[in-house]
Formats: structure tokens, C-alpha cells, sequence
């Protein structure tokens, strides 16, 4: 008898967890579908052609600790989308996991890429890699950090959906050797790290792999689908996760990051900052400038409530961001992405970011949020 009441204890328990994750999907599904934007009725129209994926957790503050409410909309982690630049958030991380690692370097250490004409030092990297979103920063920091580095320490703190293969927007992005690095103490060489060579990755296993009717590859048309079973990827639950466990650590202890108070606040600030903030010429990166979420269409002032990461390539846009709405005291973490390629030819650069994609994701941050943009 005790058996078959923990059984029916154990089956209840399993409806009512998909009878509100289901309530949760719904909600999202119900706030687009009833929205008034003709624009983001539009794109719930067409979900599927535009790819769309979104994930709303709300953290809500209890006595001891958070409880932690997600909902979801079209979801699906099999389903391939390109993540661009969103990477780029772990790849920092573990940039300044791997300094601690080592006694002899900081945040400001000043260093030199086998090949490149600067010294620089991590905490600039870290800094145009956050603000302007810059490749060669992150392409710095992959050559320090290595393709098995990567992946094996985000397997470790039990991310699951994700595979990190290559360079941004460069040649050779995809060789598994890194390159020498040259670390200075006084303007003198004190350190290198000689090449590391990386184990090749299995290619993905996942749906829509293959994208377009063509691409551009070295200014020639190619009639035929181009293959991302070897580019880099990260589900959108996994972005997710990581700036939950970024900004609310105590909601898990395996997937913290190595990182000192000091370190988080450095890294805080930069996922708020605007460019102008960090000193940079507003004319070229006006204040919005990686702002998808609430501000993508707006160019004003910039509430710095929202810690966030972008992406923007092949057609897709992506933000990732931990939004704090300060008039109803609610925390946030909300990730979608959008594709709009409305000719399917893949690196064209004609792609549908200014019409769609970002007003899409500026719209929806701003409604699922509730978020004022006048606050």
C-alpha cells in the first residue's frame, strides 16, 4: 500500500511540474500572441522561419535564498542556431579562471600574441571584448585559453549543450594550435606559453545544421547549403544558466566561476557599461550599441539595471541578459535569439538586423520584462 502512495505521490508531482512548465511556455506564447506590436505578432507568425527561441527566468527573493520561475518559448536545444559573439561571455570568464590559476599573472598583465603588432593586457581584452564586442579581443584570449581549456572546464561545472571550436572572423579559425604568447613583467619577457596543440571536436549532432540556398566564400557565390556542424555552439538554455549562476551564485554550487569579489564587480560593470561610459567615441558606438534587449530601438540613455551579452552574425541576433527592474524589484535573466535572412543566402551582409531582429528583441525585453524605458 505505502508503495503504490509513493507512486501516485511521485506521478502527481511529475504532471504538476509539466503542467507548469507548460503554464510558463504558454505565458510567453500568450504575451507575444496577444502583444499589440504588429511587429512581434509578425514574427509569432513566422516563429519557425525566424528561428525564434526565448527563455524568461524570473529570480524571485525569498528568506533563505531565490526560487527560480522559467518560462520558455520554442525551445529546443537540438535545433542549431549560430551564437555569434554570446560566447564570448564564457570565454571571459575562464580567461580570469585561468589568471587566478596562475601566481604569476593578474588582470593586468601585459602580454603579446605570436603574430601580432601590440602588447596588451588582459584587462583591455576583457574590456573592448564586453563594450565593442571586439573579435580580436576574443580571438586573444582563445589563443591564452586553448579549445580543450574551454571545453573542458565549462563540461566540469556541468554545462552540457554547448561546443566552443574556433576563432572569430579570421583566417585559420579553426586551427587546433594556438599561438605562442609572450607575458612582460617591467617591458621585459618574464613568462611564454608555447603552442598548445588541441584535440579535435566531433562535428554537431543536430538539426538545421545546414543554413541558406548559398554563402559567400571568398567573393564567390556557392550554390548550396553552408555546413555549421563545425561551428561553434551554445544552446540558448545554457546562456541561460551561466548568468544565472554568474549573478545568483547561491542557486548552484557546481557551476560557480573562479572568480574574487573584485573580478565580478570588474565584470558587472563592463555588462552594463555603455561605450561612451568606457570612453569611447559615442558617433561610432552610440549608447544603444550592443543594447538589444529594451533599448535595440532606442537610442537614449541607458539604464545600467541590464548586464547583458550580444551576438550578431550570419543572419542571427542573440542577447543574453541579466535585467533588473528596479521599479517592481524583480531580477530577470532573458535570452533569445532571432534569424532574419530573408534572400537565404548566408555572409552576404544582407540581413534584416535593423528592420526584424533587433526592434524584435528590443520589443520583446520590453514586454516580458515589463520594463519601463523612461525609469
Amino acid at each position: 500500500m505505502d508503495k503504490i502512495f509513493e507512486k501516485i505521490i511521485k506521478y502527481s508531482l511529475i504532471f504538476t511540474l509539466i503542467f507548469i512548465e507548460n503554464s510558463y511556455a504558454q505565458s510567453i506564447r500568450s504575451i507575444l500572441k496577444n502583444s499589440e506590436s504588429e511587429l512581434i505578432n509578425y514574427v509569432y507568425k513566422n516563429k519557425e522561419k525566424f528561428e525564434v527561441q526565448i527563455i524568461l527566468t524570473e529570480l524571485k527573493k525569498r528568506k533563505n535564498g531565490f526560487t527560480i520561475h522559467k518560462k520558455k518559448f520554442n525551445v529546443d536545444k537540438k535545433n542549431y542556431f549560430y551564437p555569434a559573439s554570446s560566447i564570448k561571455l564564457p570565454i571571459a570568464l575562464l580567461t580570469i579562471e585561468k589568471i587566478n590559476e596562475n601566481p604569476n599573472l593578474n588582470i593586468n598583465s601585459e602580454f603579446s600574441i605570436e603574430g601580432d603588432s601590440i602588447i596588451t593586457t588582459f584587462k583591455k581584452e576583457i574590456t573592448d571584448l564586453f563594450i565593442i564586442s571586439s573579435n580580436e579581443s576574443y580571438n586573444r584570449l582563445f589563443e591564452f585559453l586553448g579549445q580543450d581549456y574551454i571545453n573542458k572546464k565549462l563540461k566540469q561545472k556541468g554545462f552540457k549543450d554547448f561546443s566552443i571550436s574556433h576563432r572569430l572572423s579570421t583566417k585559420e579559425s579553426d586551427n587546433l594550435k594556438t599561438k605562442e604568447i609572450n607575458f612582460y613583467r617591467n617591458g621585459e619577457i618574464n613568462q611564454i606559453q608555447k603552442s598548445i596543440n588541441n584535440k579535435p571536436l566531433t562535428k554537431l549532432n543536430l538539426k538545421n545544421l545546414n543554413k541558406g540556398v548559398g554563402f559567400i566564400l571568398d567573393n564567390q557565390l556557392q550554390n548550396k547549403s553552408m555546413d555549421f556542424s563545425r561551428k561553434n555552439y551554445f544552446s540558448i538554455e545554457e546562456l541561460n544558466n551561466i548568468l544565472i549562476f554568474l549573478f545568483f551564485p547561491e542557486v548552484s554550487k557546481n557551476k560557480k566561476f573562479n572568480l574574487s569579489k573584485s573580478q565580478n564587480l570588474l565584470i558587472q560593470k563592463l555588462m552594463s557599461s555603455t561605450p561612451f561610459d568606457m570612453g569611447f567615441d559615442k558617433n561610432i558606438y552610440p549608447n544603444n550599441y550592443n543594447k538589444f534587449f529594451i533599448y535595440g530601438d532606442k537610442d537614449g540613455m541607458i539604464n545600467d539595471n541590464i548586464y547583458n551579452k550580444v551576438g550578431n552574425a550570419y543572419g542571427y541576433s542573440i542577447d543574453n541578459a541579466y535585467i533588473y527592474n528596479k521599479n517592481s524589484d524583480r531580477h530577470f535573466v532573458l535570452t533569445a535569439c532571432i534569424y532574419t535572412n530573408a534572400n537565404n543566402i548566408i555572409n552576404d551582409n544582407y540581413y534584416e538586423y535593423d528592420e526584424i531582429g533587433i526592434p524584435f528583441l528590443a520589443e520583446i525585453g520590453r514586454f516580458l520584462t515589463n520594463y519601463n524605458i523612461r525609469q
